[in-house]
């Protein structure tokens, strides 16, 4: 099996099986993204214990690479200090912009999503969740 087919399962498995979906009832923060080239919005809750994401959970009304992004995000940042989930997001968003297929280790599991960064036109669909969460975070900065 090469790494093209590897990735291809880890995302079929987060379609078929996305995580942490939903909204949470008093989140500390919350976030709405929307894609206006295609259409997809997401919406975004955070729970936190002190400077620790307790909890957090997406809407996705788009498509499957949105829900995708999401799903793999949530599962990342949970149980992580608001600065370390600000780090990743850096990380993640520079790697896609690299030519390198270079990926720090922090960043492995998100490997699948990073290999859709050739796909320029579904950039949006990947970053959604991403962009979402930097408006939560710049929102506990204040």
């Amino acid at each position: 099996m090469n790494n093209s087919s590897i990735y291809r399962e880890a995302l079929l498995e987060h379609i078929k099986n996305p995580k942490n979906l939903g909204s949470l009832d008093n989140p500390d923060l919350k976030a709405v993204a929307f894609n206006s080239i295609c259409g997809d919005e997401l919406q975004l809750s955070i729970e936190l214990t002190e400077e620790k994401i307790k909890d957090c959970k997406t809407k996705v009304r788009g498509c499957s690479i949105c829900i995708v992004s999401a799903s793999m995000m949530s599962e990342l940042i949970i149980s992580k200090n608001i600065n370390e989930v600000d780090k990743i997001r850096k990380k993640f968003l520079e790697c896609l912009k690299k030519e390198n297929n270079k990926i720090p280790k922090l960043l492995s599991n998100l490997r699948p999503l990073i290999s859709l960064k050739n796909n320029r036109s579904r950039m949006k669909c990947v970053i959604l969740a991403w962009d979402a969460l930097f408006d939560c975070l710049s929102q506990y900065e204040k």
